[in-house]
């Protein structure tokens, strides 16, 4: 219709301007890349076995193992803040006096307030919905059992739910000594929902011997950076571990971007996040996508690598500048004073040489990092101040926030000058980063020559997107060729089935879903609404429970349970409802109805529309 009522315009505009010319030939519509796949017609086959996946760390010995020959070194990286940024149970942490000294926190969008709380040794998280005046409606608490330090950043809590650690809200931060949101909910607010995952513990850790069960490292040891090194206890031989300093200058610089460089960052397929090797090219593990062109004013807080390569310092080096040039990685930073950091610049530089006026130079202290390594908030956590290391002659000011996307982005390998990075980790990139019509482009083009299952995935989004259900079901399809336990394919494929009526070929992603975790709980619920629509309540209350029980479940779950319940049972559930669903119109007059006027405007039609009433 639309390209019609413009070929309308153009032809009256034709016969206004030149009455004998032809009309213009309307513009033809840009053909859209997902039209170009072509896809494989087999139905799956779902009789592969479920990977078992195992870790070898038979090769590492533990830090405890290095220190009978490197005590003196041992000594001082135990006062790192590398070394203590591990998970600890919070008993052991030492927050009482944080705990003690709380402040509220509100999460203005979602209409939640937050607390910290210590009774004795115990110590939780309140959660306060708000209503409209301001005014306090319901309070719940959830237990705190965990800290994760962040160095001398700061520590987010943890609570253990069912053997998994569910990140909270709220975070501590040191400089400004004060409670706040946690970066996730800077935006959105995902409340207590939120999985540990391996990402973020690989770089705060060693490697648990189990995921997530105590005793948990309590940070980053020596093996991190030096590799496993079982071998060289029993040898002392220098080969038989990694020597950051007998690695060529981009690799040593890799070993600490590996955590320190979080950009736009791409796991390549197969590699699990403890997987880097100290001495690999880091694009081989994780490519980090490097935002271009630069925002000299604004720096993200884990940005050090890149911002240190862009200096002129390091490219005028050729590889003798490192991380270690300036920093020793067995003392910590903030214990060496400011004549240390002079002496490493002026170990290349003639101070003599300065041009900066006298005066300024005194009201710095003529500290050469004062002026050139300029200090100050990260674009996305202004409570927390870091050190520019990309060093410039005159760094402006550095501002708390990003005003715009970025525009392009380069691989971390492209950016050193030796690019390995391919498309389809360019596709992924873009995505992340939310240039979506680029991402596109690059996951077509990667497609034809080297699919994966994470790019069919992007594109099973981008179908969906344009409303193409059908399209975003081959996506998934393609995905799971490729690999069969793809956890975000199982799950987009299954709930693509039910909105097609294709019930068995969901039961066959939700049964591989379940296997490969049986407490998964997307995949307990999702199957488990299809099932109560279907008449099926018995199997439906059977997977509503198992979600139930990993204390991770949704409203969905516990308004199931409730649903199948009366009495004092149906309460509970209710009420676990409502603490998941705060908003539910539905649950609110289920459990309170005389009391669900007081929400006011924030109650919303409710999510639990789905369950048919019994």
């Amino acid at each position: 219709m639309r390209r019609g009522l413009v070929f309308v315009a153009l032809v009256a505009a034709g016969c206004r301007d030149h009455p004998s010319a032809p009309p213009p030939p309307p513009p033809a519509a840009a053909a859209d890349p997902l039209d170009t796949i072509r896809w494989d017609p087999r139905p799956l086959d779902w009789s592969r076995p479920v990977a078992v996946k195992t870790r070898d760390l038979s090769g590492y010995a533990g830090s405890l193992a290095c220190k009978p020959c490197h005590e003196p070194l041992f000594a001082t990286f135990a006062k790192h803040s590398m070394a203590r940024t591990g998970m600890r149970p919070v008993e052991t942490a030492g927050v009482a006096a944080l705990f003690d000294a709380a402040n509220d926190v509100d999460h203005v969008k979602s209409g939640f307030r937050y607390r910290p709380i210590r009774r004795g040794a115990k110590y939780f998280v309140s959660e306060t919905l708000l209503g409209t005046d301001g005014a306090p409606i319901a309070t719940w608490e959830e237990p705190v059992t965990h800290v994760f330090s962040a160095g001398s950043y700061g520590l987010a809590l943890y609570s253990r739910r069912a053997g998994r650690l569910i990140h909270l809200p709220i975070d501590y931060y040191a400089q400004a000594k004060r409670w706040d949101l946690d970066p996730m909910a800077f935006g959105g607010n995902p409340r207590m929902n939120v999985q540990l995952d391996t990402f973020c513990i690989s770089c705060h850790s060693d490697e648990p011997a189990k995921r997530y069960d105590d005793p948990l490292p309590g940070g980053i040891g020596c093996e991190r950076c030096h590799g496993p090194s079982k071998q060289h206890v029993v040898t002392q031989k220098p080969e038989d571990t990694v020597g950051p300093s007998r690695l060529a200058g981009r690799r040593e610089v890799e070993l600490c971007t590996q955590c320190h460089q979080s950009t736009f960052e791409v796991q390549r397929p197969g590699r699990d996040h403890f997987d880097y090797h100290p001495g690999e090219p880091l694009d081989a593990f994780r490519v980090n996508f490097i935002e271009e062109p630069a925002q000299p004013d604004r720096v993200k807080l884990l940005a050090h690598s890149e911002r240190m390569v862009r200096s002129a310092c390091w490219r005028g080096a050729k590889d003798k500048l490192t991380c270690t040039t300036c920093h020793d990685p067995h003392v910590s930073s903030l214990s060496e004073p400011d004549a240390w950091w002079d002496g490493k610049c002026l170990g290349c530089h003639d101070k003599a040489a300065c041009t900066d006026t006298p005066a300024h130079r005194k009201t710095e202290g003529d500290h050469c990092w004062h002026c050139h390594m300029q200090r100050g908030p990260t674009s996305k956590l202004p409570l927390v101040t870091i050190t520019d290391h990309w060093i410039q002659k005159r760094p402006a000011p550095l501002l708390p926030a990003s005003p715009e996307p970025p525009r392009a982005l380069t691989a971390w390998s492209a950016f050193i000058g030796e690019p390995i990075a391919d498309a389809g980790a360019s596709a992924r990139g873009y995505a992340d980063a939310g240039l979506t019509k680029q991402a596109e482009q690059r996951a077509v083009a990667a497609i034809a020559q080297t699919p994966s299952a994470p790019l069919y995935d992007l594109l099973a989004s981008a179908y969906l997107a344009r409303h193409r259900v059908p399209d975003a079901g081959l996506a998934y399809e393609a995905a799971l060729r490729l690999d069969p336990d793809d956890e975000a394919a199982l799950l987009g494929y299954a709930r693509v089935m039910l909105d097609r009526g294709r019930a068995m070929e969901a039961a066959h992603a939700f049964e591989r879903m379940l296997a490969i975790d049986p407490e998964d709980v997307a995949a307990l619920e999702t199957w488990g609404i299809y099932l109560e629509r279907a008449g099926d309540h018995a199997r439906a209350v059977a997977l509503f429970s198992r979600a139930a029980a990993t204390g991770r479940a949704s409203g969905i779950a516990y308004v199931g349970l409730a649903n199948a319940t009366t009495g004092a049972e149906r309460e509970g559930w209710l009420e676990k409802a409502w603490r998941a669903e705060p908003r539910d119109r539905w649950v609110v007059e289920q459990l309170h109805p005389h009391g669900a006027d007081r929400l006011g405007p924030l109650v919303q039609t409710a999510a639990t529309a789905w369950l048919p009433r019994r």
